[in-house]
């Protein structure tokens, strides 16, 4: 019986909720390690003490919660916020033992907050754009006669918003589609070829910047999805362009390691602040909102390149000096 109650208590301990098991009076019998560390005692504190007198905020609310199921003859639930937010499960059964569960909440309340957060971004980047092409076509509209040099000037500026409004729409749209992708389509692929045809997607935008490959490995492969690791670098390259004097020169370096691949990204732009570094992976962040806007920036570019990278269980790694340039180092371990 003690070997079977003590393999009871081990499996509860593994349990990632709080368990607390009463008897009829509300004296606690047993409490798991996580239940420990929410209410911060240790167990020879709370075993064989009653519920109702430790004089624990949570502890109070979970007796008030059992003396109810206990009434009710039913589960219970409710929730506690002030050290929280926790959930709170309570039940008694036939036997006149009852039981409490606490699950800590926190993530489940983060992931509603990063939500809002995220609309309230979201719609915040697209106002401005959309208040600028309103505002713009009802100049026309109420100028018939205008000239045509005011004319150019005005669509060129809808033109312009309604680009940054479209790369940020697209944005958005790869975010979501890589949190809905549970698998990737993974391939070999020689890391050298995804420079080159992302050097060849880059010339279009930015003729004058230089890619140089400076890896004596350049045979390199990796089992990766192609398409968004592709999409991850060129993302990369066109940050380094971007944010760099023409012309820009921008370096990319591979190297295999006995259980992973490296691939730095360096060029010789503005460089990052010490104290937007950590930041710089967050959506719709910009270090230098004035600047990111004045080159059409949605703040969406790095966090789209992280996630590529995590959904390769890799990591990013970025240095960053004012004036003196940025490098990434991208992490892959090898599957």
């Amino acid at each position: 019986m003690f070997k079977k109650r003590r393999r009871e208590e081990e499996l509860f301990d593994l349990l990632e909720e709080g368990v607390v098991r009463v008897d009829g009076r509300l004296r606690i019998t047993h409490a798991n390690r996580f239940a420990c560390r929410v209410l911060e005692r240790e167990k020879g504190e709370l075993i064989k003490k009653r519920m109702d007198r430790l004089f624990h905020p949570l502890l109070e609310c979970g007796a008030q919660l059992l003396n109810r199921a206990r009434c009710e003859k039913t589960a219970v639930k409710g929730s506690f916020e002030r050290r929280g937010p926790f959930e709170l499960e309570a039940s008694f059964g036939s036997c006149k033992r009852g039981v409490l569960l606490i699950r800590d909440r926190s993530d489940q309340r983060q992931a509603v907050e990063m939500g809002k957060a995220f609309v309230a971004n979201a719609s915040h980047e697209l106002k401005t754009p959309i208040t600028v092409i309103k505002g713009f076509a009802e100049t026309l509209q109420d100028l018939p006669e205008i000239s045509r040099e005011m004319l150019s000037q005005i669509t060129q500026k809808i033109v312009q918003n309604a680009e940054r409004m479209e790369k940020l729409v697209r944005g958005l749209l790869i975010l979501a589609g890589l949190e809905r992708r549970s698998s990737l389509q993974l391939e070999r692929r020689k890391l050298s070829q995804l420079v080159e045809n992302c050097r060849h997607m880059l010339f279009p935008l930015f003729p004058d910047a230089e890619v140089v490959l400076r890896s004596p490995e350049i045979g390199v492969s990796l089992s990766c999805d192609a398409d968004l690791l592709e999409l991850a670098l060129f993302n990369l390259l066109e940050n380094a362009a971007r944010y760099s004097s023409p012309p820009a020169r921008i370096e990319v370096e591979i190297e295999s390691q006995e259980e992973c691949v490296l691939l730095r990204v360096s060029d010789r732009g503005a460089g990052i602040a010490a104290d937007d570094l950590k930041r710089i992976f967050e959506r719709f962040y910009t270090a230098d909102k004035a600047r990111s806007r004045a080159f059409g920036g949605a703040g969406l570019g790095l966090s789209i390149v992280k996630t590529i990278v995590e959904k390769h269980e890799g990591k990013i790694f970025v240095e960053s000096e004012i004036n003196k340039g940025t490098r990434f180092t991208l992490h892959f371990p090898l599957l």
